[in-house]
């Protein structure tokens, strides 16, 4: 016969005395860098847009807070952490400031030829000149490119703009460009 199951005698343990006022539940997942480092491998398997969800509305709250102000410090820093990205920055910034006023220069300029060539036009016409199709031709101005020049933007702060690096927007859903995302922000 086999003998029968005798289980070893209970010990009572005492468990240690905990103080319910000092106890916190874990909240490692509320961290910024934790935050930061789930949503970069969730952007990485290209899974994004992803749905966080907690019970407690204050907590997803602090998290979103906490990751925006990781995603601005970490931006903030590769654009002013040391003495070579703020150089880099100032560089960067003066190079498309320069490309700007050129540009702002010729569409100037080429506003004005617009305005020339239309007042001259105006007056012929008035006088009573270059009567027939295309006037005189010789002395016609072609301006056709440029009434179809765009006026250029004036550049932003390199360090104020949406930087792939950190943000985890979709291309899809919002847009490419900066521009697009505020305007989508603005309809909501």
């Amino acid at each position: 016969e086999i003998g029968s199951f005798n289980p070893p005698p209970r010990v009572e343990e005492k468990a240690p005395e905990i103080d319910l006022r000092t106890l916190e539940k874990e909240t490692s997942y509320l961290q910024a860098a934790t935050l930061f480092k789930l949503c970069k491998d969730l952007d990485s398997r290209d899974i994004m847009p992803a749905i966080f969800f907690n019970f407690s509305r204050k907590e997803i709250e602090r998290m979103l807070k906490k990751l925006v102000d990781e995603l601005e410090k970490r931006q903030y820093d590769k654009y002013f952490g040391d003495e070579d990205a703020k150089y880099r920055t100032k560089k960067l910034n003066e190079r498309r400031r320069a490309e700007y006023e050129q540009k702002k220069k010729a569409y100037d300029e080429a506003q004005k030829m617009k305005a020339s060539a239309k007042q001259e036009s105006k007056a012929a016409r008035a006088s009573g000149e270059n009567e027939g199709r295309g006037g005189n031709k010789s002395e016609a101005v072609d301006t056709s490119a440029d009434s179809m020049m765009v006026e250029p933007i004036e550049p932003m702060d390199i360090a104020d703009e949406i930087d792939d690096e950190f943000t985890f927007h979709s291309a899809k859903a919002l847009g490419v460009g900066q521009e697009d995302i505020e305007e989508e922000i603005f309809k909501a």
